[in-house]
């Protein structure tokens, strides 16, 4: 598995492609230090968010306990499994706004012993039905 970027820095842990949605040309396999040096606030953005995305497949594979903590998770990733549908469910009507607000107010709070017994059942429900299937699905496209 190729492991350098383009730059000739090797044994890269999180390397990418970038491609230019204009022409289709497409510039790989590049790593995270490098794609920050294009100074595009959206490249620099996904790529952290593809970081813990894989930092999450990573504990997943590894039956690692996933909690909603700054480890795992950001307000970007949050966001991304928002818009990717994940929240999306039976359980909720289909309605993932409110698991997705629900979830950043629990991963905005700066007391974590704050949160009840209750949200903590919500949180891990959230995790377990919808993020870990998720996940699940994108290890299986891997392989």
């Amino acid at each position: 598995m190729e492991t350098s970027c383009l730059c000739g820095k090797e044994n890269i842990r999180y390397l990418f492609t970038i491609k230019n949605t204009l022409t289709g040309l497409e510039l790989e396999p590049i790593g995270s230090q490098c794609i920050k040096k294009f100074e595009r606030e959206d490249l620099t953005d996904l790529t952290v968010t593809y970081e813990k995305l894989f930092k999450l497949k990573s504990a997943l594979l590894n039956n690692e306990f996933i909690g909603l903590s700054s480890k795992y998770f950001s307000r970007k990733l949050i966001k991304y499994f928002f818009d990717e549908g994940v929240y999306n469910c039976d359980f909720n009507n289909h309605e993932g706004q409110n698991d997705y607000d629900f979830l950043i107010k629990m991963f905005n709070k700066k007391n974590k012993d704050s949160i009840s017994k209750n949200q903590q059942k919500k949180i891990n429900a959230i995790i377990i039905n919808q993020i870990i299937p998720y996940l699940k699905g994108l290890l299986e496209k891997d392989s």
